[in-house]
């Protein structure tokens, strides 16, 4: 079904981009993604959304087989595709992603970004690490992103 950023308005949003034939930086993106939204299974404020940076190879299916692998719909995780230049356009202007390699018919970022639910950028995370420390140092620097805003939201409600 068609979506929008509206769609994810009452949430904190996890953006990251991916194309399911990368044989190196996707796969551990989204395992790292996965990691962090299977801490928010229970919480109907924050969610997920992978967007493929290829979709004349990224098709429907393709997508759905690679969501299922992750269990997407367990957890409020999102694959998306789209019109390729409204995508390119998306990431480079809106998301601050792949900016080093603009102008390349092809983008890659293995950073996450996290979006209020005022669709404003409140953070912008690596992934790649080369250590498994390092991993787990990354994916809690983006669990305390999401905490800090969630903080934040509930700061904003008791002062209503």
């Amino acid at each position: 079904k068609k979506i929008t950023l509206d769609d994810f308005d009452s949430s904190i949003l996890v953006v990251n981009i991916f194309f399911a034939s990368c044989p190196t930086i996707c796969p551990s993106l989204n395992k790292q993604v996965q990691s962090v939204a299977e801490g928010y299974i229970n919480e109907n404020n924050v969610k997920f959304l992978t967007v493929t940076i290829d979709p004349e190879s990224d098709s429907i299916p393709v997508l759905a087989a690679y969501a299922k692998a992750y269990k997407a719909d367990l957890f409020k995780r999102t694959f998306a595709t789209g019109n390729k230049k409204e995508i390119y356009d998306w990431v480079y202007n809106d998301l601050k992603l792949a900016t080093e390699q603009r102008g390349s018919d092809f983008i890659h970022d293995d950073r996450v970004v996290i979006i209020d639910k005022e669709h404003r950028i409140r953070g912008i995370l690596p992934t790649r690490a080369k250590t498994n420390s390092e991993r787990i140092e990354l994916i809690r620097r983006i669990i305390d992103d999401i905490e800090n805003l969630k903080y934040e939201y509930r700061e904003k409600s008791l002062d209503k």
